[in-house]
């Protein structure tokens, strides 16, 4: 699991050693170690360079780095600097690994592959903890699905840039028939809530009084005061409150009222259709005629498979980062390219 988590990272995958690792782990390739210290340190991952770690002693042991050089590597790597400052200390390399019987080509090698995997890459301690967050994660996304992403939503947050993610689980939830249910005055919590189904019911998660907009933790709770004095006033059985009632709260006026019906009450309260809405309405245009020029698309991306087969899909970007963009772009182009 821990090397799963490595190999996923783009050092890993933009230098191949990702395809390298499954091929060699299935016995699909004759492979051997440059030398016996590159053994020593990749023994465990099939000769593929996949940790930090890993660098940092065969640049030590087989480079004869001294401490100083080391570190100024370990913080190329953990701030992502890029293979212009990792190549700095190239020739020092190449010096320190012909006391250890490598020429320059089979340094240069060596030294390529650690370049290109060290980018993004992780070492032993995050990748053990991701791996065991990762196989407890999928392990009650597997067996309590709703309770999982009960507590995915409420980790995720809400704010502006936490609203993709939250939409992606909340379609995940409800492919899995887990109901994305508003705010409602008579259950809901501070925030997100998991409610099992019965034999009437399915699971539902609710959204709490802070997915409102305007709404924070402590009108959330003076919400949730009032309405426990209500239930313990009247009971259970006799206390029905509606949106409007909210008035008799401190703090809560007409217009924070109508800004929670509005919401809670609203056909599509997480915007979840909103994509689909503008997709349709490229469809409509490429059937029209209006986007000329624009191939059509061929698939949607549920529908991408991955097999090699080319495909046109459209979507709407939610982020580009440059700076990683540039790297991949080097990292696959053998002419060099500048951020500029």
């Amino acid at each position: 699991l821990a090397d799963i988590c490595a190999l996923a990272r783009p050092g890993a995958m933009a230098s191949g050693g990702t395809e390298d690792y499954v091929r060699r782990r299935h016995g699909q390739d004759n492979w051997g170690y440059a030398h016996p210290i590159i053994e020593q340190y990749t023994a465990n991952t099939f000769g593929i360079i996949v940790y930090q770690e890993q660098v940092l002693g065969i640049l030590k042991d087989l480079g004869d780095f001294p401490p100083s050089a080391i570190n100024k590597i370990r913080g190329v790597i953990q701030y992502k600097l890029g293979e212009g400052a990792f190549n700095e200390l190239f020739e020092e390399f190449i010096k320190g690994s012909s006391q250890n019987g490598l020429d320059r080509s089979e340094a240069t090698n060596i030294w390529s592959h650690m370049v290109s995997s060290a980018g993004y890459s992780f070492n032993y301690a995050h990748s053990i903890s991701y791996g065991k967050i990762a196989y407890w994660s999928q392990w009650l996304k597997v067996h309590h699905p709703a309770a999982f992403y009960t507590a995915a939503l409420i980790k995720n947050g809400d704010g502006k840039d936490d609203i993709p993610r939250q939409q992606k689980l909340m379609r995940e939830a409800k492919s899995k028939g887990i109901v994305i249910a508003p705010p409602n005055v008579g259950y809901s919590k501070e925030t997100w809530t998991y409610v099992p189904g019965d034999s009437m019911w399915p699971d539902r998660i609710i959204a709490g009084f802070t997915q409102i907009k305007g709404i924070g933790e402590k009108t959330a709770q003076r919400i949730i005061e009032w309405r426990k004095a209500g239930e313990e006033k009247y009971g259970l059985d006799d206390f029905f409150p509606d949106w409007d009632d909210l008035n008799e709260i401190k703090g809560i006026g007409p217009k924070t009222i109508v800004t929670i019906k509005e919401f809670s009450e609203s056909p599509d309260p997480f915007g979840l259709g909103t994509t689909a809405k503008v997709l349709e309405g490229l469809r409509q245009d490429f059937n029209n005629g209006v986007l000329l020029g624009v191939p059509n698309p061929t698939h949607n991306s549920s529908e991408i498979v991955g097999n090699g087969t080319p495909v046109v899909f459209m979507g709407i970007t939610q982020k580009v980062k440059y700076y990683d963009a540039i790297e991949q772009l080097k990292k696959r182009s053998k002419e060099e390219i500048s951020t500029e």
